[in-house]
This record gives structure tokens, sequence and C-alpha cells, in this order.
């Protein structure tokens, strides 16, 4: 539906779909099904500087950096939720300073800032 439609996207956004899908991965932790499909929402509809910076305020790049952790053996939710943490990322300041690892360290949101800046 969002894919390559920016007018989708923010319908989407609009409609209370980011908050929906935050939702449903704070519901459902343990779901990998759910998580994947939430991820690979969230990368597609935050490619819309708006939308992420609505993700962001909504608790997104928490709710994501939790996924990678719960789902750590999932290909699939990993590079989903690598997708969308770089998109979260690019071209906006404030959400690269979220995600940059705090001093607790996440390995895995460090590695996903490197790839994202080398991927540019």
């Amino acid at each position: 539906l969002a894919y390559c439609n920016d007018d989708n996207k923010i319908a989407i956004a609009r409609a209370g779909g980011i908050e929906a899908v935050i939702t449903a991965m704070r519901r459902h932790e343990e779901s990998v099904g759910v998580q994947n499909q939430a991820c690979g929402a969230l990368w597609n509809l935050s490619v819309n500087n708006g939308n992420a910076i609505a993700i962001a305020k909504g608790g997104g790049i928490r709710v994501i950096a939790s996924t990678m952790k719960t789902h750590k053996n999932s290909a699939k939710v990993q590079a989903k939720a690598c997708g969308a943490l770089r998109n979260l990322a690019c071209h906006n300041d404030d959400n690269t300073i979220t995600i940059t690892p705090t001093q607790s360290g996440d390995t895995r949101i460090a590695i996903v800032m490197s790839l994202s800046h080398a991927v540019s």
C-alpha cells in the first residue's frame, strides 16, 4: 500500500498507522512474525521524513532496538530493523543522536550506524 507511494505513506501516518504498528510491536514482543512485518512497515514508512520524526517521537527507535535484541536469531527481523533504523537516521540529526549507542552501548545499533553511512 505504501511502497513507492508517498501519498499513502502520509495517509497511513495520519490515520494512526505508525502508532498502531508500534503498539503491535509492544503487545506481541515474542512474535517473530509480527516483529518482522512491523519492522518492514516502519522501514517503508520511515522513508518520509515527517514519518521518521513521528516514529521516533512514538518510541519506534527504542522498540526496534528491543526487537533486535529479542529476535537476534531472525535474519529477516534483523534486516528489516536495520533498514528502518537506517532510514530513521538518514538526514535527521535528532534521530541519529537517539540511535547512537549510549554508555551502556548496544553494539548492534552502532553497527547499523556504521553500515548506514557506508551504504549512503
